[in-house]
């Protein structure tokens, strides 16, 4: 209807604010978004953010393809229609990451210096340049480099929200949205987990253990209601709890953590793939009976998912098997603390 009627203002708002990317709307509205970015009626400006929301959802998708062809449009109407700074500086954002992505140092060091001529010095413009030159980082494998960056950008967050770590350490998101500091603390969350993920991807490339940083994560995906990025980074620190042989571990954040929030909220795209895991990690834990009976409850679904959906949730089920006939390493176990009592 808003696109019959030339009033793409609200699509264009939903395909740039990351909370309807987070809540899983953008397969809903990505078809009208396409049609407004080609609709020669349609005013520039919002033609480029319609593609800019477009070019999010390609970046989570992985889709280099639709990512390079849409950025090439951004930039044509760019120049085309004098558009603004805000514009230019999006564009070049999603530029910069993308030449990383690709590994293309060059580009990534040339748009680097230029946004450094043109960016605003305001601190929200500042942190957002931080992080995409931390992502960049990431990308092109200079991992060190990249959790020094994120490390400055977690404490401005902190900071900025008027949080100490001490604040955060085993504390539900409830004990701690009293202490955020000032209102309209959405983004600010977001961009603190953000910055948290993306630091716990860099410690582990360099084979070391992230600590809290994918608990903290989770915390502040849930606080911003960033449910798809709540629900990744659990699945995957699930993973590493699995490859620590913390089976218990793994089982507590799923029972505690994940199953609640994405049963409570109905998030039917993540439900299968989190209880096919959830059966798996049964298995692991030795409750084979339970395991069966999740993967029992998941065979009507399992026709109605793609041929993606069907091959992960096949592997699940044939590793549960595999687990029953070839036990895992024992579960890990706390070292003893030392200097204990004397005898």
């Amino acid at each position: 209807m808003f696109v019959a009627l030339g009033n793409v203002k609200p699509l264009v708002e939903m395909a740039t604010d990351e909370l309807f990317h987070e809540l899983g709307y953008m397969n809903e509205i990505s078809t009208f978004l396409t049609e407004a970015a080609a609709c020669p009626d349609i005013a520039a400006e919002d033609r480029f953010w319609a593609l800019d929301g477009l070019v999010f959802a390609h970046f989570k998708a992985g889709d280099d393809t639709e990512i390079r062809s849409k950025l090439d449009r951004m930039d044509e109407l760019i120049k085309a229609n004098n558009l603004g700074q805000s514009e230019r500086l999006a564009v070049a954002m999603k530029r910069m990451v993308f030449a990383a992505r690709d590994k293309d140092v060059a580009t990534v060091k040339r748009i680097m210096i230029e946004l450094r001529h043109v960016l605003p010095q305001t601190p929200q413009h500042l942190r957002v340049a931080k992080y995409n030159y931390a992502h960049a980082l990431f990308e092109l494998g200079m991992m060190d480099e990249c959790v020094s960056a994120t490390l400055d950008l977690i404490a401005e967050y902190y900071d900025l929200l008027g949080l100490r770590l001490a604040d955060v350490m085993g504390k539900n998101p409830d004990k701690i949205f009293p202490l955020l500091k000032g209102e309209n603390h959405t983004d600010d969350l977001k961009h603190l987990a953000d910055s948290l993920d993306l630091q716990s991807k860099a410690v582990k490339a360099t084979g070391n253990n992230p600590g809290l940083a994918p608990i903290h994560a989770m915390k502040f995906y849930s606080m911003a209601q960033s449910l798809d990025s709540f629900a990744r980074v659990g699945q995957e620190l699930v993973d590493d709890f699995i490859g620590r042989n913390d089976y218990v571990g793994a089982r507590d954040v799923i029972e505690r953590n994940l199953m609640p929030t994405i049963m409570g909220l109905k998030l039917a795209g993540r439900v299968i793939p989190l209880r096919s895991q959830y059966a798996v990690v049964l298995a692991y834990c030795g409750a084979f009976d339970a395991a069966d009976a999740e993967m029992a409850r998941l065979v009507p679904y399992e026709s109605g998912l793609d041929a993606r959906g069907q091959w992960e949730l096949r592997n699940q089920r044939a590793l549960v098997a595999h687990l029953k006939d070839n036990p895992p390493p024992p579960q890990w176990q706390m070292p003893p603390k030392l200097g204990g009592p004397s005898t």
